[in-house]
């Protein structure tokens, strides 16, 4: 099974959040994401996400400012497990964020990824819901599987 982690960064006023611009894989090149990646052989799902916050934005984190929403299971199309770990923080100052990899990170006001139609059509198609549940406060103090359906 291959295991990812996926992380969004709020601001203080939960009114902006981090995104990247993925390249890869395809299905997701052009399309904005939260920040995240595969799970290495030995890690923690919060080390991973330390990690792969820290490789694509430049910004040190700990595992105690990640807090674990959703984990999303599912095979992909050649019938191959997949598991995502998502998780939300709370970041004082989100334009210290820098991209370090081909993947543009940028900040993006909520409003306009729930309310604008373009922006919409730029991010993955779930990305508006998993960023409404890692903002409500009644889901992320529990952590939910849900089996995902490709």
């Amino acid at each position: 099974m291959t295991k990812y982690v996926l992380g969004f960064a709020f601001d203080e006023n939960k009114s902006n959040v981090l995104l990247i611009k993925k390249t890869k894989p395809d299905w997701q090149a052009g399309l904005y994401n939260g920040i995240g990646g595969k799970i290495e052989v030995g890690e923690s799902a919060y080390m991973a996400m330390v990690r792969e916050f820290e490789e694509e934005c430049a910004i040190q984190t700990t595992v105690h400012d990640w807090t674990p929403v959703i984990v999303m299971k599912g095979t992909d199309q050649d019938g191959n497990p997949w598991e995502v770990h998502t998780f939300q923080m709370i970041y004082h100052n989100l334009s210290a964020a820098q991209t370090t990899t081909d993947e543009l990170v940028s900040i993006f006001d909520l409003h306009t990824i729930f309310f604008n139609k373009f922006a919409t059509s730029k991010v993955i198609s779930n990305i508006p819901w998993l960023i409404s549940m890692c903002l409500d406060e009644d889901v992320s103090k529990y952590y939910w599987e849900i089996d995902y359906k490709c």
